[in-house]
């Protein structure tokens, strides 16, 4: 889908995904279920890789029905939930983020939030 090579670094994949969904909605091509399935986890495989993050599903409030699953800082303080964001994004007309977020969490270049917390950062 994207022609990278599994050994490439965490950023180039980013990037490549980036450049698809940017590629996509620039064509008019609409992103199914199994390409934005693909492309979270891949998003969310390379903020393991990359950033030393890890998968995990968090409830917010004890409310079932606010549970999701992602991806979450070493100390939880910051959660993002890849595949709902491909979703959110391919089909929004705003930016295609996924790389300057990526390098802002790289550069440690994001608010502080409460150990744990969770908060969502997309």
């Amino acid at each position: 889908m994207l022609g990278v090579a599994a050994d490439e670094t965490p950023a180039q994949i980013v990037a490549a995904v980036t450049d698809y969904v940017r590629d996509a909605r620039e064509q008019g091509r609409s992103l199914d279920d199994e390409a934005v399935f693909a492309l979270g986890a891949l998003i969310g495989a390379q903020y393991v890789r990359g950033l030393g993050w890890h998968w995990g599903d968090v409830t917010w409030d004890g409310d079932p029905d606010s549970a999701a699953v992602g991806v979450l800082s070493p100390d939880e303080s910051l959660f993002n939930n890849p595949i709902g964001w491909v979703s959110q994004i391919a089909e929004s007309g705003g930016g295609v983020p996924f790389m300057l977020s990526y390098n802002m969490i790289l550069a440690n270049q994001v608010p502080l939030f409460e150990r744990g917390s969770a908060t969502g950062l997309y």
